[in-house]
């Protein structure tokens, strides 16, 4: 069974993504197992996730599609039609094993530390939560089922909140402070 996240990218289909409403949905996921290459139902109900993207998150997925349209042409009937937006040259899913390899290959070639891919998704709720998103946002956006395990796992993005919150209620309390002081 692949990861989480490595099985929610590698099975995200060009059905489940909508341009007008800039959603993506994540459903059931491509799994290697015992019985071979399928398609797994997701654990939770909380997994099968409906996420806003961003408009250059948008874009690059219309360059792969654009991409996939002439992968599709010039393999001829060797192409295998899925429907993932993450493919294969041949259009099957790509093997987990392959992108945790060439994963690993990218990170070494741009001189970052090795990381799991998995450590993608921590590092992006981490950053969200640092930019202030809204614990909630990110629960959902995680697919948590409950927003304690969010705060349980992301805890240590926390304390650097406490500063910020301590800053703005300076803000929004000085004004009264000064004029209460001064009367």
């Amino acid at each position: 069974m692949t990861g989480r996240i490595i099985g929610n990218l590698l099975d995200v289909k060009c059905i489940n993504l909508d341009c007008v409403t800039e959603k993506l949905k994540i459903r059931p996921q491509f799994q290697r197992g015992s019985k071979g290459r399928y398609f797994d139902e997701l654990k939770t109900a909380s997994s099968y996730l409906s996420i806003i993207l961003g408009s250059s998150t948008l874009e690059i997925l219309r360059i792969l599609d654009q991409q996939q349209n002439i992968h599709r042409i010039f393999k001829g009937d060797q192409w295998k039609e899925i429907g993932v937006i993450f493919h294969s040259d041949i259009g099957t899913p790509i093997d987990p094993l392959n992108l945790t390899r060439d994963f690993k290959k990218a990170l070494r070639e741009a001189g970052l530390p090795e990381i799991r891919f998995h450590d993608l998704r921590h590092s992006a709720a981490t950053l969200m939560l640092k930019q202030g998103v809204h614990p909630k946002i990110v629960q959902q956006r995680l697919g948590h089922t409950d927003i304690s395990i969010t705060l349980d796992i992301y805890s240590h993005a926390i304390p650097e909140m406490q500063t910020d919150v301590a800053q703005k209620m300076d803000e929004i309390l000085s004004p009264v402070a000064v004029k209460f002081l001064l009367h």
